[in-house]
Formats: C-alpha cells, structure tokens, sequence
C-alpha cells in the first residue's frame, strides 16, 4: 500500500526516506495542522498536489520539497488534542505544549531549527482553558508542561502563576527550563502555584564542551541555579549528555565529577548519549563520521532487543536513521568508565565495539 507521514521525526531526512522507501508517497514537514488539511483535500479532489505548501512528495520517478508553509502564527486556535480518545487509566499525566519553538542555537538540537529558532505561545487564557478541561472532565491532578523552555518569559510564568493559584490549586505541575532563564522570584511563584519538578538540559560538567554547545553559560551558572532550585522543588532534575565528538576524555571526566557533585546535593541527573540528529549543527558537521553499535542500541536504547529486522534496518540506511548512531570515535572507551564509576542511566553493554564509520550521502 502506498502511505506517507509527518512530524519532527522525517522532517530532516524526508527525500533520503521517500528516495530508500518506494511504497511512501507524501511527508509533511514542519506544522502539519493545516497541510495535512490541505493534502486531504486535494487528494479527494484529484488536485495536482505541488500546489500544497509544506511537503515532500513523490513526482513521477523523482522527489520533491514544496514551498515551505509559513508559521502558525495564531497558535490560540489549534485545537486541543482529542482527550476525549485518551484512556487515562493508561496516560495519567498529560503533557502539555503552551508554546511552540525555542529561539536559543544548541547545536546538539534539532528542536530549534525545526521550528525556525522562535517562540510562538499560546495566551494564558487558552492554556488554562486546556487544564481546566483535563481537571473537570478527567479529574486529573498532575499536568506535565513540555515546552523547551517554560521559563523563556518571565512576565508570562507569573501571570500562569497566578492563574494557577486562583484557578486550578489542586492542579499540580512540572516543567523543563534553562538555567540563564530563572530566577528566585519565578521559582518562589512557580512552587507556590503547585511546581513540584522542575528539570534542566544543563548537558556537561565541562566548560569548553559548553562554549562548543552555545549553551550560553558556565558551569559556575549551573551549580548556583541548581542550589536555588533545591529550596523550592522537591524533584530537581539534571539533563546531562555524553559523547560529543569534541568531547576529549578529560571534559568527560568534568561531566563524571559534575554528575557526583549534584547528587550530593540532592539533583536528581538523567544522563543520555548524544543522538547527531538531522536537523541538528552536529550533525551537519560530522554526519561522515556514523558509527553503529547494535549492543549499545540494544541495551542503552533499549529498542532493538530481539528484532534482527529492525538493526538491520537501521544498519542499512544511517542517513535515514543517524539518531541510533554515534559520531565520536572515544565513544567505547568513555562508556567503559561510565560502566566503571555506575553512572545513573547506565546498563550493562558487554563487547561493545564500534562499526567502522559509515558516511552519509
């Protein structure tokens, strides 16, 4: 049968998928509100689709991006999601999307170059409307925030705040900020309004690894924040990543001491890999140095375990699926000395090793 598709995910790799996948015909890429909308129509009425804004699609023997659709500027009237399809006796905290886009230039992400490097969010009001929906009608008491960054603007947080606490008090939350985007005033609102979690993508203990990231502050930063942070919410949360191609093993070893420091403090880390995403500046530059594990997809992952089709799959196509590769040649040895110091958020891998670097067209 033939299909198509959408979302963040084909977004940077869309005509490397319809050139490896002949049975697809359409992806939409970026916001597919209103071309999904479009292609529909157009496909009932037997229009020419090239006319749609915001798609690849299949032409004869060749594939072809259309005009890029412009952005949803009027995110108030998107529709809340179809709740109503929901089994929340299986999905008991919602997450909740109150803008969309984040304007900072990580270059591990592909978050912001999805969506243009801005921030488009939804009124105050309209958020509410949204939770008050979830309280009444499914009784929920927990609401899971996930912005990029919750915390962008400082006079919005407040008047959720407030909101939060004259409206929806039995309603608690959490959300993701940034370190150089909070202060005592906002988290003093935010856990008087029902804030219970609060996480970070502070990514490294290293300060070179962090000016390489553009992540706009210090480590200095990161420690003076989390200590903050710590006498307003009971779950502080540390985003941390390894295995950045830049990343020396001294700047790793920073991360490991980083990683103890912060649990003495309470904080609780998370710790991922880095995935060289598509859309991302990593990526780009070091997208001819693909190298695949299946132990470390299988185990670390955890998404390959006894599906041989699946790791060939992605064995046999790294420019359609980079994200389960890695690109940084110290990558088995700094996994060893995670293993070695049993760093959270760290399975056992036995004999991993490295394919030889796969190079992506």
């Amino acid at each position: 049968d033939d299909g198509g598709f959408g979302g963040i995910g084909p977004a940077g790799v869309a005509e490397e998928l319809m050139n490896q996948f002949p049975f697809l015909d359409v992806a939409t890429c970026g916001e597919g509100e209103v071309s999904i909308v479009d292609l529909m129509r157009r496909i009932a009425g037997g229009a020419n689709l090239e006319i749609v804004e915001g798609i690849t699609l299949r032409h004869g023997r060749r594939v072809m991006r259309t005009p890029q659709r412009p952005a949803i500027e009027d995110v108030d009237g998107i529709l809340f999601p179809a709740y109503h399809k929901i089994d929340f006796n299986r999905y008991s905290v919602p997450g909740i999307l109150t803008s969309r886009g984040c304007p900072f230039e990580c270059t591990f992400c592909d978050v912001s170059p999805f969506w243009g490097r801005s921030n488009r969010p939804r009124s105050i009001g309209n958020v509410m409307a949204e939770i008050r929906l979830l309280r009444e009608r499914y009784n929920l008491e927990f609401v899971e925030l996930v912005d990029d960054t919750f915390t962008l603007d400082k006079r919005r947080v407040l008047e959720f705040c407030k909101r939060m606490k004259e409206e929806m008090a039995a309603v608690r939350w959490s959300c993701c900020a940034r370190v150089d985007c909070i202060d005592r005033e906002m988290m003093q609102a935010m856990a008087g309004s029902g804030c219970r979690m609060i996480a970070y993508g502070v990514e490294s203990g290293s300060d070179r690894v962090l000016q390489h990231l553009k992540k706009g502050f210090s480590t200095a930063d990161i420690m003076d924040v989390l200590r903050v942070s710590r006498q307003y919410f009971p779950q502080v949360i540390a985003y941390c990543m390894w295995g950045f191609p830049f990343e020396t093993m001294a700047d790793f070893g920073e991360t490991v001491d980083f990683i103890f420091r912060i649990i003495k403090m309470g904080i609780q880390p998370w710790l991922f890999s880095l995935s060289p995403l598509p859309l991302s500046r990593i990526y780009r530059e070091y997208h001819g140095n693909l190298m695949f594990s299946e132990e470390f997809c299988s185990n670390y992952l955890g998404i390959l375990r006894e599906e041989p089709e699946v790791v060939e799959l992605i064995r046999s196509y790294p420019q359609v699926f980079p994200g389960f590769y890695f690109v940084d040649p110290r990558f088995p040895l700094k996994y060893s000395m995670a293993q070695e110091f049993q760093l959270p958020g760290m399975p056992a891998v036995t004999g991993m090793m490295p394919a030889e670097p796969e190079g992506c067209s």
